[in-house]
Parts: C-alpha cells; structure tokens; sequence
C-alpha cells in the first residue's frame, strides 16, 4: 500500500517536473540510461555532470536530475541529500521554483518535513511569478498536515482550490467536503505521554489502558501485583533478605520497564492516529490533481 503510494505520488510529481528537466544541457548519456530505467549509473552519470558544469544553472539541473534518479528507486534520503547541495544564486525565476520545489517534494518523501515546509517558505518568498507558485499548494498542505497544523493546510489547500480552473460549482462542492475533512473534531486526538505516565504511576497498567492497549495493561498491571504479592509472602514468611533483593527487584523491574514500554506505545499509538488521518487527507489532495 506504502508502495503504492509512492509511485502514485512520483507520477503525479513528474508529470509536472520532467517536462522543465528536458532543457539540461550535456546530459544526453545520463538522460539515456535514465529513460532506460537505468536509474543508478544515470545518477552517476549526472553527478559527473555536475562537477564539470561550468555554470550553476547546468550544475542544478544535473543535481535535480539525480534526484529524480534516486526518487525512482525510492531511495529519498539520498534524493534529498543531492537537492541539498543545490545553491540558489544567480537561477531563473523558473529553475528556482523547481528547485525549490523538487528540494521541498524529496524531504517530505524522506520524512523530513521541516526542511520541507523550509524550502516551500523559501520558494514562496523569493519566486515572483504566482503561477509558478500555485502548484506547489498541494505538497504544502500534505506537508502542514504531517507537523499537525491543520488550520494552515487547509488555508493551502483551499487557495490551490480557488486557483484551480475548475468551474465555480465544481469548488464549492470541493470546499464543502474539504470543510467537513478540516472540522476540528475529526482531528486525530492524540494521546499525551505525561497524562499516561502519571496514570501509570497511581496504577500500573492504567497508562497502557489510557494508550489504548488494553492486553498490555492488563499483563502490567498482574505482573506488578504478583510481584508485590510474592515481596508479601517474602517478609510473611520472615524471608527479609530474599523480599528485598528478589521480590523489589522484580517489581522494580516489571514497574520500571513498564514505563519505558508506555513510551514506545503512546508513540506508536499517535503514529497510528495521524497516519489514518493524514493518509485520507492525502488521498483526498492528490485526487485533486
């Protein structure tokens, strides 16, 4: 599904982005083994492109282009690293914005969405020309979703709405939906470490339950009574030595390593929250297209 997703994201992206990257110049082997599926050898073939280049405008197209090699083979951290090593100096208004652009598109593939809200405010400041603007909306919106502004996601996703040449009853019907996907009580409620820590302290298993893990509370919970019942049965039976290595290790060890389970849990939980939703989310923002 993951997969998927991806190639159908690349494919709506390069449909846009192939057409300027045809004007690079002396890259005609590297662009031959690229259109072969030859994606690794025409990234090297485009990395010697770069170091040759004897201007910037050259050099950045080159550094685009392997990019795009690795996006194909869904290696997008190494993606972003070429596109970080593109200096934005002395570039058309055009090569900025698809500069930008593709830097912006290969963080957030990559997962790292600060860089790529980074490169979108970049873009949006410095590039001129609105209508080079304008299609970059919707990868802003998906990557406002990711840090969890929702409200400034769907002020992008409405003006790339309002831009679009749909017809005005084709919008409003859009904006109704978005309106009702944007409604404040379908934001994911995520669960707040703290709040499950505390729970966990006044009654061990609780924060599990709270996380919504309910098996993993329950197991908690009765591993860390039985080893206060059995640090009982020690001192009852007169066993001092034995309670206080034996039975408080254990329940040392069961109430310690339950709060650090309750770490990985809460993180998995809200992961699982803001994927469901900013997976409709994406689905919904790419049919736009």
């Amino acid at each position: 599904m993951k997969e998927l997703f991806y190639k159908t994201f690349l494919s709506y992206y390069f449909l846009i982005f192939s057409h300027s990257l045809s004007f690079g110049e002396g890259c005609g082997e590297a662009d031959s083994l690229f259109l072969s599926g030859k994606y690794y050898p025409a990234a090297v073939e485009y990395e010697r492109t770069a170091f040759l280049s004897v201007n910037n405008s050259g050099r950045t197209i080159a550094l685009l282009k392997k990019a795009e090699c690795y996006k194909q083979m869904e290696n997008f951290s190494e993606a972003e690293k070429s596109t970080e090593r593109i200096i934005y100096t002395n570039l058309s208004d055009t090569l900025l914005a698809e500069a930008r652009e593709q830097s912006a598109l290969c963080a957030y593939l990559a997962g790292d969405f600060s860089n790529a809200e980074n490169h979108l405010v970049q873009m949006h400041a410095f590039v001129k020309d609105s209508s080079l603007i304008k299609n970059t909306l919707p990868l802003y919106a998906l990557v406002l979703n990711e840090l969890q502004r929702w409200n400034e996601a769907k002020e992008k996703i409405f003006r790339a709405v309002e831009l679009s040449e749909l017809s005005q009853q084709e919008k409003d019907a859009l904006k109704k939906s978005l309106e009702q996907l944007y409604a404040p009580q379908n934001y994911p409620h995520l669960k707040k470490l703290l709040k499950a820590q505390k729970m966990s302290a006044f009654l061990p298993g609780l924060g599990q339950l709270y996380a919504g893990y309910f098996w993993e509370g329950a197991a908690s919970a009765f591993l860390n009574v039985a080893s206060l019942g059995l640090t009982g049965y020690f001192i009852y039976a007169k066993l001092y030595f034995t309670a206080a290595t034996l039975g408080t290790g254990m329940f040392s060890k069961f109430y310690l390593g339950g709060s650090r389970r309750l770490e990985y849990l809460v993180a998995k939980k809200n992961y699982k929250l803001l994927r469901g939703y900013n997976d409709e989310m994406k689905k919904f923002i790419l049919s736009l297209k």
